[in-house]
């Protein structure tokens, strides 16, 4: 288990027993922030985002880009960017219990890790090509200063 990325502020003030895990587990690594997840992508099965505050999940559409299955929370923006069951599972918020099913559920199942995977790497390609997204936002621009 890799984690990557900066310790929440509710970890920090709670993170004695987090910290006292990873340091105990030869399987669990705390890597903290990374400029680029991307490498890390190429040797994940899955992205778990777990976050209950994520604006848009860039970093989803940038695994599901490398083929990853996203098992993250049910909020605005994460809903955005996995189709739940589809390109990855989506689970209520501050939920444990429900985050790891869905982590079992894609991880025993390889078929099902694949499949979600393939599908979460169709949908990167169609709906968020950096090509198309440049298109769209210099067609917001020319309408909003047509607007003018």
């Amino acid at each position: 288990l890799l984690i990557i990325g900066p310790l929440d502020e509710d970890l920090i003030l709670k993170g004695s027993a987090f910290k006292d895990v990873v340091a105990a587990s030869k399987k669990i690594h705390f890597l903290g922030y990374q400029g680029a997840p991307e490498f890390y992508f190429q040797m994940a099965d899955l992205l778990c985002l777990p976050s209950y505050r994520e604006g848009f999940g860039t970093v989803v559409i940038e695994a599901a880009a490398a083929g990853l299955p996203c098992v993250g929370s049910n909020i605005y923006g994460l809903s955005d960017a996995v189709v739940d069951g589809e390109t990855g599972i989506l689970v209520k918020i501050k939920d444990p219990e429900s985050l790891a099913a869905a982590l079992l559920k894609i991880l025993e199942d390889e078929e099902l890790l694949l499949q979600m995977g393939c599908k979460a790497k169709e949908r990167a390609s169609q709906l968020f090509d950096s090509r198309q997204i440049s298109s769209l936002l210099i067609m917001e621009y020319q309408r909003l200063f047509g607007r003018m």
